[in-house]
């Protein structure tokens, strides 16, 4: 079964109406030329926007060349098939690679050969990366260049001159989640942290990052601000915060955390 088949199959997603700040994520997103990235912690909708991405691709009629309008790919199978099963791709199988090997023409060709329509002008086709930030920085790099290889193959001059290949990528996740993935090594760095000499993550951006997302919410950058999962919970959702962030800082987060391991123990 080709890669393209299970891209094609469609999870129907139940109706959802989305709050104000996630309807501008997803109308800044369709109005986005090249990369958009869309975060915000636990329980602030991101799913909710990808997955009304995904309807509103589904809808549009199906491209000449055949195959879906929409890939859904993410840096382990888990994390994809949770934003929609039977869709999503790990990242590796998309690009037909598996830990330690890499070969750029070859995921190239394949891209071409079975999710042409990423390629075409006007960018029909849409390219989910789901839980981004688990993504390591090695595998982001071999991504561009293999978007880049296929728009040169293509022989677009005008996607030769632009980062990925021009192609249309929506990323989400949360950054205070589980860090990169990446197979031998611990300390492995989040795809927008520079590196030294060494490889070695530095606190600071990296120029292919910068590039695509300049500095400041606003420029292809939005963020979730709102709960939604703990509304009803105001004092665990504050609690989750920060112990997010590191920033767990006296007895009462501590019991509003406790207290809900105890509730769901019972």
């Amino acid at each position: 079964q080709s890669p393209s088949a299970d891209t094609a199959e469609h999870n129907e997603p139940a109706p959802v109406q989305l709050c104000f700040e996630q309807q501008k994520a997803l109308d800044d997103i369709l109005d986005a030329d090249g990369l958009y990235l869309v975060f915000g912690k636990p329980g602030t909708g991101k799913s909710a926007v990808m997955e009304q991405l995904i309807e509103h691709q589904r809808r549009k009629p199906l491209p000449a060349t055949g195959d879906a309008l929409v890939v859904i790919a993410a840096p382990t199978a888990q994390a994809a098939l949770r934003l929609c099963p039977k869709k999503g791709h790990t990242l590796y199988k998309l690009l037909g690679i598996r830990p330690g090997y890499r070969n750029t023409d070859m995921s190239a060709k394949r891209l071409l050969k079975y999710h042409p329509s990423l390629f075409v002008d006007g960018a029909p086709a849409v390219l989910i990366l789901t839980e981004a930030f688990m993504i390591d920085r090695a595998l982001w790099y071999y991504l561009e260049e293999v978007l880049s290889r296929a728009a040169k193959l293509k022989k677009n001059p005008k996607r030769m001159q632009k980062p990925f290949g021009g192609v249309w990528i929506v990323l989400d996740g949360d950054p205070l989640q589980i860090p990169p993935v990446s197979k031998g090594r611990k300390d492995a760095p989040f795809l927008f942290q520079a590196v030294d000499a060494k490889g070695a993550p530095l606190p600071e951006f990296d120029e292919l990052w910068t590039s695509v997302f300049p500095r400041g919410e606003g420029n292809h950058v939005h963020m979730l601000r709102k709960n939604h999962r703990q509304n009803q919970d105001p004092e665990f959702a504050e609690a989750i915060d920060k112990l997010a962030t590191g920033t767990i800082a006296n007895h009462r987060h501590l019991c509003a955390l406790l207290r809900k391991c105890k509730n769901a123990d019972e």
